[in-house]
């Protein structure tokens, strides 16, 4: 399981779309719950990552700073990236922002 989740922040650093959902499973689903996101199937978990995050926040990225193993990954850290486009409706804003990310996976 931590392989996999190496493997899916690898993805993501060199913003391989294909790679990323190779980590999910086929009837996968990203939800974010504080914005109220779920995104069910690879085609909309792809298009959230393009146009929620990676279009909005091109240099996106998460720094971990912790990790729980069990049957549930839990990972913590803060997300960092610069706001270039619109997102959610807002428009892009210029500025960088860190953000709380607490993350879990589940096989």
């Amino acid at each position: 399981m931590l392989r996999l989740f190496e493997a899916h922040r690898e993805a993501e650093a060199a913003r391989d779309f294909d790679a990323i959902l190779e980590t999910f499973v086929t009837d996968c689903c990203l939800e974010k719950v504080p914005l109220g996101l779920r995104s069910e199937g690879r085609d909309a978990v792809r298009a959230g990552y393009e146009a929620q995050f990676f279009t909005a926040f091109p240099d996106l990225a998460p720094e971990d700073e912790g990790m729980a193993f069990g049957d549930v990954i839990a990972v913590w850290g803060t997300l960092r990236g610069t706001s270039r486009g619109d997102w959610l409706g807002i428009p892009r804003a210029g500025a960088h922002s860190p953000c709380p990310l607490p993350t879990s996976c589940r096989s």
